[in-house]
């Protein structure tokens, strides 16, 4: 889930979308899935630590390249994308080893 705006590593989280709070982009892809009947059996990352409001203006470059809407940048730690995607990859090397244990 988001990275965006999150400051503290210490409230990272694993589990189940249906577990997920304080991610408006968690919210948006549970109402996605309920639509089409799922509720829950989704692994994820996420945090527990609320989105900070600390927008920033948009680059320029993100102006003169003009694809989509301008959006403004929501900053977080340096290091938050990485601790999501390091979480996220221990995830997946645990489900592979349980799996190969049970054949």
């Amino acid at each position: 889930m988001g990275a965006s705006g999150r400051r503290d590593p210490s409230l990272v989280r694993t589990g189940d979308i249906s577990q997920t709070r304080c991610c408006p982009l968690a919210k948006q892809l549970r109402k996605y899935l309920r639509k089409r009947g799922i509720t829950r059996g989704i692994s994820c990352v996420y945090s527990t630590e609320p989105a900070g409001d600390h927008s920033l203006p948009p680059d320029m470059d993100d102006l003169i390249l003009r694809k989509g809407r301008v959006r403004n940048r929501i900053p977080s730690l340096i290091i938050m994308p990485g601790i999501f995607g390091y979480t996220l990859a221990e995830m997946v090397l645990d489900h592979i080893s349980k799996n190969r244990a049970t054949q």
